[in-house]
């Protein structure tokens, strides 16, 4: 099983929804530029791991893991800093985010020195499945 891992050493930020203008859709300079740098630190995660002889492959599916350190204590949501990072990382990471298949997010405060971690792993199918029928009889069962 294959892993790749990085750290973007920026104060995350949150995704938000795009204007449009004319039909087409504009994107925030900020988020925009959030973006790049993102994708940036996971194409050279990726580079790292080949060089390193680990083959990680863009169209397996994937367990994601994301730790969000926040400069403030000013609440955002969870999820729309995962969504930034996802999508930047579609055709550097995973074909597309659609192919995580596990997704884990905890979220923290670090003033000194926010930050977002990020941890991709392949999983199996059969993994995959597995845990999904584990989760669905546990929500069953109480």
């Amino acid at each position: 099983m294959s892993a790749v891992g990085f750290t973007i050493p920026l104060a995350p930020i949150s995704w938000k929804r795009t204007n449009a203008v004319n039909g087409r859709r504009l994107t925030d300079a900020k988020m925009r530029s959030y973006q790049s740098i993102v994708r940036a630190f996971a194409m050279r995660a990726v580079a790292g791991s080949r060089r390193a002889g680990v083959m990680f492959s863009p169209a397996a599916r994937h367990h994601v893991e994301l730790a969000f350190f926040m400069p403030t204590r000013r609440l955002v949501d969870i999820d729309n800093l995962a969504k930034n990072v996802l999508d930047s990382c579609n055709g550097v990471l995973w074909v597309d985010d659609a192919l995580v298949t596990r997704l884990d997010i905890i979220r923290s405060i670090d003033i000194d020195n926010p930050r977002t971690v990020v941890l991709v792993t392949e999983m199996l199918p059969a993994a995959a499945d597995v845990l999904a029928e584990a989760l669905e009889l546990r929500a069953r069962l109480g």
